[in-house]
């Protein structure tokens, strides 16, 4: 049940991407919504546009609605997504290089270079804060999107690696090569893992 207005909440927070438990939060039913992101963006560490809510699988739009007008109730269940503030794209070229484009003008933010041979892949982690890419110099990469420096190179396939891709909490990468096989990676240690 709702309660009173003024009453408390419980609120129940997880990430939307990897269901890894955030925060449980005792707020007033009178409480707006706004308040509610502007609070998991400091637990976050980021600005609050950047952080959306999904409750009961939908998105909240209202920020100015109080929790009890936009539907939660005590015990609820609250997804955060965190969003990036620009939409980027990414290619991969012949040129040995990946770029970094931003989607509302078309304007070239980065490019990472690095590679021996061609880029076959490219790809953002799922908060769009590292970008993996796979080359035919027989190594994947691992990029900061923020600053387009290379972290970390993983070695160890013997023929081209076609393709990479990093796990929902961006801690491991697989990657999978003309070697005819595939490997995982510890993205903090550059580690194989399989």
């Amino acid at each position: 049940e709702d309660g009173p207005l003024g009453a408390e909440l419980m609120l129940k927070v997880s990430s939307a991407l990897s269901g890894d438990h955030i925060a449980t939060l005792s707020l007033q039913s009178g409480c707006r919504v706004t308040e509610l992101r502007q609070l998991l963006a400091c637990k976050l560490n980021t600005r609050t546009v950047n952080v959306g809510l999904l409750y009961r699988g939908a998105v909240v739009h209202d920020s100015h609605a109080t929790l009890v007008d936009a539907g939660f109730c005590h015990d609820s269940e609250v997804q955060v997504v965190q969003q990036t503030t620009e939409q980027m794209v990414l290619t991969a070229s012949q040129d040995c290089t990946a770029k970094v484009w931003r989607v509302e003008d078309g304007s070239c933010l980065h490019t990472l270079s690095g590679h021996r041979n061609a880029v076959f892949s490219a790809m953002f982690s799922a908060d769009g804060k590292r970008i993996v890419t796979a080359s035919g110099d027989n190594t994947a990469c691992i990029w900061c999107t923020k600053s387009a420096n290379c972290i970390r190179t993983l070695s160890g396939h013997t023929d081209a690696v076609y393709s990479a891709a990093f796990s929902p909490d961006a801690s491991t990468v697989v990657t999978a090569s003309g070697d005819l096989s595939v490997r995982i990676w510890c993205v903090d240690s550059g580690d194989c893992r399989l």
